[in-house]
Order: structure tokens, then C-alpha cells, then sequence
């Protein structure tokens, strides 16, 4: 597995590698999250998240998350038009997330979907 941070003064890039089965994935294959700072003022930051939020790459998500706002206090918001994909513990660190009065945009309508089916359960 392999995991990269690249930091400069407004963006954050976080990677996730792993050759860890996931799915209908099968042996072998990449699993890669983004996370993008996207916006920062003194009060809120924007992340931009792309790519599956599944296997290892939830932490990471919730690392980021802690790391630029949550931690401060500061607003949050996360934008997740480029998430192709999130499982059952995907969905429950979105649900926490929000309960924690994150901001969601571009949510993609099957993840709505399936947020709200978890928030009624």
C-alpha cells in the first residue's frame, strides 16, 4: 500500500494506493481517494473529494476532514460531485460527517439515496 500528501499553500492532494481486494474490484486492483482544498478563508475550507470512498481510503477522508476544519472549528463544506462510489462505511462517515454540520454538495443522486435510507435506520 502506498499513501502520498502533497501540500503547497492553498492545496492539499491526499492519495491512496492499495492492491487490497475490494468488491467486485478483484485482486490487484487501485483504490485512489483526492482530497483538494479547493477554498480556505479564516473561517471555512472547501474540499474537493474524488474518486471511490471505500476500504482505506475512508480514513484518509476523515483525516482531511479533521486536519483542515473540524479540529478549528472552522466550517466545512465538501464537495462530492467526482465521487464515483461509496460503500456502507462510506456512507456512515458522510452521515457522521453531517451530524457534525458538515456542508455536502454535488452529492450524486444513488448516494442521496443511500444517505437518507442510513439516516432512517
Amino acid at each position: 500500500m502506498a499513501f502520498e500528501i502533497v501540500r503547497s499553500k492553498n492545496t492539499q492532494t491526499c492519495s491512496l494506493e492499495s492492491n487490497l481486494p475490494q468488491g467486485n474490484l478483484g485482486a490487484g486492483a487501485i483504490h485512489m481517494l483526492k482530497v483538494t482544498v479547493v477554498e480556505s478563508s479564516d473561517s471555512s475550507v472547501r474540499l474537493r473529494v474524488e474518486g471511490r470512498l471505500t476500504g482505506p481510503s475512508i480514513e484518509e477522508l476523515r483525516e482531511s476532514c479533521e486536519l483542515h476544519a473540524l479540529a478549528d472549528g472552522m466550517r466545512l463544506t465538501l464537495d462530492l460531485g467526482d465521487v464515483s462510489f461509496a460503500d456502507a462505511a462510506g456512507i456512515k462517515l458522510l452521515n457522521h460527517l453531517r451530524s457534525r454540520k458538515v456542508a455536502i454538495l454535488n452529492l450524486a443522486p444513488y448516494l442521496a439515496l443511500q444517505l437518507r435510507v442510513a439516516e432512517s435506520r
